[in-house]
């Protein structure tokens, strides 16, 4: 009985040693970090004026992966109203959809006004849309830009709706200006990996439990005779 209460003791110990250090490894690492779709620096763009269409644009997901927030580009003058973006897959159907004001988060170097919503995974080799409503300021033959290296850019969309505060709709005409037309953008989110000596750590330890474990089995009979 005691060599089991020593036992068990002995191997709580370990196992809460292993479970300390995991948590400060991990605790290390970001939980997730995000990118955006696409971005510019200011000045390299024109400044179009308000808008009275919906604007956006095409791209394919060269991998899986989850977008996190929707945003609107904010390098002119501020919002008129919040600003619906939206965001599709190719059949057309809705997946997200979020309203951006002038006190969202500013995020990018064009700059761009975010919020947050529910993740959406995007499927590798799909094609999706995104957009935002007409009414704010909007640019474009954007003479350089980065796009997020899990996304490839595929052409400028725009549908026209009436007038400057024209409500959300998919863009799906064409004029393939130069980058496109912002409009809306979208924000991906990356989940984050242990670093590999985390794993080693853990991997070491486990090693090392079971070493432990298995000795005492076998020595078990022996310790008891001596009892």
């Amino acid at each position: 009985m005691r060599f089991e209460k020593r036992m068990n003791s002995t191997v709580a110990s370990l196992l809460g040693s292993l479970a300390f250090l995991a948590a400060g490894a991990l605790a290390s690492v970001p939980a997730h970090a995000a990118t955006l779709g696409v971005d510019f620096s200011p000045g390299t763009s024109t400044d179009f004026g308000s808008s009275t269409w919906n604007l956006g644009w095409s791209f394919t997901a060269n991998s899986n992966v989850s977008v996190v927030g929707l945003g609107n580009w904010a390098g002119g003058a501020s919002f008129p109203q919040d600003q619906q973006v939206g965001l599709w897959n190719s059949s057309g159907t809705l997946l997200a959809s979020t309203y951006v004001s002038n006190s969202s988060v500013l995020l990018g170097s064009a700059p761009w006004l975010f919020a947050s919503i529910t993740p959406v995974q995007l499927t590798a080799g799909q094609t999706y849309v995104v957009g935002a409503q007409g009414g704010a300021e909007y640019t474009g033959e954007v003479s350089s830009v980065t796009f997020a290296p899990q996304i490839t850019y595929i052409a400028d969309l725009y549908t026209s709706n009436g007038g400057a505060n024209s409500p959300l709709v998919e863009p799906v005409l064409t004029e393939s200006e130069p980058y496109g037309w912002f409009g809306g953008n979208i924000e991906l989110g990356v989940t984050a990996t242990p670093l590999p000596s985390t794993w080693t750590m853990l991997i070491a330890g486990l090693i090392g439990l079971g070493v432990f474990v298995c000795r005492a089995a076998k020595n078990r009979p022996a310790l008891l005779e001596a009892a």
